[in-house]
């Protein structure tokens, strides 16, 4: 795996750890890269990785499953214990498909979360983001291709999707993990999100411990690409981290 650290001045930092979304990368749009800044700012050592089969990471993305991303999470935490910071001062941020990612991976080692328009009904969302005709190739053939749309930020690119990914999806439970975290969680979502539907969120936190709390950004999209809700999303997310670890 290929990661990034931001640190700052303060040799004993608290940490955050950035999980990407599907498709996504560290840099994720430039948000991941502008939030860890501002955490770093704050005093905050912040780690920003590649899934593996995710941009500079090793592996194909064919065989990339929630599973196996949760293994490179555990993985990076180990490291991170490894160089001496403190898992009693840990924040993981998740964005998307890597908010369920964090639930899973980091639900006994953070003392907070962030999660931005969080995958909460996985079968339901992938499927819509696919699309039947997709789904049917996946079940027939093994894989299919998933074309992502352009954006101001890259290239249009194809990912191979593996059949083991679409099995999995359609097994996991984000509610029964958010039930036993134990640190306050912040969910964050767009109204406009038309990828993952922000009353998904309104449902999922309800399930996080009660100093959890959800904040809707009005007319943001699942990119939150517009300036103004960007600096918002950064905002609110600093603040939480700050409060809690």
């Amino acid at each position: 795996m290929l990661g990034l650290l931001h640190v700052p001045s303060d040799p004993h930092p608290p940490v955050v750890v950035m999980c990407h979304g599907w498709t996504g990368n560290m840099h994720s749009h430039g948000l991941f890269v502008e939030c860890a800044d501002a955490l770093c700012d704050e005093g905050f050592m912040v780690l920003r990785f590649d899934f593996r089969g995710s941009e500079h990471s090793e592996g194909e993305f064919s065989q990339v499953t929630v599973r196996e991303e949760v293994s490179d999470l555990r993985r990076t935490l180990k490291i991170l214990s490894k160089l001496g910071c403190d898992h009693k001062r840990l924040g993981v941020l998740g964005y998307s498909l890597g908010g369920l990612v964090a639930l899973k991976g980091a639900k006994e080692d953070a003392k907070a979360m962030v999660l931005w328009a969080p995958t909460s009904r996985p079968a339901e969302e992938f499927k819509r983001i696919l699309g039947d005709a997709k789904i049917l190739e996946l079940e027939r053939k093994g894989y299919t291709w998933f074309v992502k749309d352009p954006s101001p930020y890259r290239r249009t690119v194809r990912f191979k999707v593996g059949l083991p990914f679409w099995r999995e999806i359609q097994r996991l439970n984000p509610a029964r993990e958010a039930e036993v975290v134990k640190c306050p969680v912040r969910v964050i979502h767009g109204v406009k999100d038309d990828l993952v539907d922000y009353r998904h969120s309104i449902e999922l936190v309800k399930h996080f411990p009660g100093q959890s709390d959800l904040k809707l950004i009005e007319d943001a999209n699942h990119l939150f690409d517009k300036r103004e809700h960007a600096t918002r999303l950064v905002e609110l997310t600093v603040e939480w981290f700050k409060k809690w670890v």
